[in-house]
C-alpha cells in the first residue's frame, strides 16, 4: 500500500507492509528525503501522531492516506515567568507545544512564530463537550515575558503579560494585550474521533491539543 507524505515543499508516496509501523514509516521517510527520524513530526487531519509503535494501516483506515511531515525550525529563545502555574502553548499551526510552566519559575521557549496562547479557563467536564479559553499574544520586540497575577477592587483575579527589556533590569516593561478566542469540543467531530483512534494513537489530549494549534495559530475561524 502507498501512502502520501506532504512537506511545505513537497509530495511523495511511500510504499508500507501491513506490518509497518510509524517508527518504520519515518525510517522510510529518512531514506526517501533524508530527515532524521528523531526530527520528523507527523500529522494526519490535524492530529500529531504520538506512538511510533502504532500500525500505520490501522491509522489509514481511520484517518486516510495522506500524512504531513514537519521538521521543528529553531526560533528566538525567550525566558518566560508566572506567578501562578500556567499552560503555554507555542510553536506554529502544525508543530506546537503545550509547556506548563510551575507555579513562580521560569522556562525557555522558542517563539517560531511570535505568537503563543495562555490556557487561562475551561468549562465542563464531559469529553466532547469542554470548552477551552484561550488568550492568544504576538511578540514583535526582544525581552524576556512575564505572567503575573493581578486583583480588581473586588477582589477578582485575572493576569497581566509584561515585555521586559533583558538589558535593563530597572525596566517597567510594555504591558502586552492579547485577542480572546474560545474552543468548543462540541465543534470538531472527525472520522478518527468517532472511531476511538483519539485516544487510543494520539493520547487522550490529541483532540483539544490538535484544535488549540489551530486556535492560536490559525486554521479556525472565529
Amino acid at each position: 500500500m502507498e501512502v502520501q507524505i506532504e512537506t511545505l515543499s513537497e509530495k511523495y508516496s511511500i510504499t508500507i507492509s501491513s506490518t509497518d509501523t510509524i517508527q518504520d514509516l519515518k525510517e522510510k521517510i529518512d531514506e526517501e528525503g533524508g530527515a532524521d527520524p528523531a526530527r520528523q513530526c507527523l500529522y494526519i487531519q490535524g492530529y500529531l501522531i504520538n506512538d511510533d509503535t502504532a500500525l500505520v494501516e490501522e491509522i489509514v483506515c481511520s484517518g486516510g492516506k495522506t500524512f504531513i511531515l514537519v521538521l521543528p525550525k529553531a526560533g528566538s529563545s525567550r525566558e518566560i515567568r508566572s506567578d501562578r502555574e500556567k499552560f503555554l502553548i507555542t510553536g506554529n499551526r502544525r508543530n506546537f507545544q503545550v509547556n506548563l510552566i510551575p507555579k513562580n519559575k521560569s522556562i525557555k521557549v522558542n517563539l517560531v512564530s511570535k505568537k503563543f496562547g495562555i490556557v487561562y479557563n475551561t468549562e465542563g467536564n464531559e469529553v466532547g463537550k469542554r470548552v477551552y479559553f484561550v488568550e492568544v499574544f504576538e511578540i514583535t520586540g526582544k525581552g524576556s515575558i512575564d505572567i503575573t497575577t493581578v486583583s480588581d477592587e473586588q477582589g477578582t483575579e485575572d493576569y497581566k503579560v509584561t515585555l521586559h527589556d533583558e538589558k535593563n533590569t530597572d525596566d517597567e516593561g510594555i504591558e502586552l494585550k492579547g485577542t480572546m478566542k474560545s474552543y468548543s469540543e462540541s465543534d470538531q467531530t472527525s472520522m478518527l474521533a468517532r472511531a476511538g483512534t483519539v485516544s487510543k494513537i494520539f493520547g487522550n489530549a490529541g483532540r483539544f491539543i490538535s484544535a488549540i494549534g489551530d486556535l492560536i495559530f490559525g486554521g479556525i475561524a472565529m
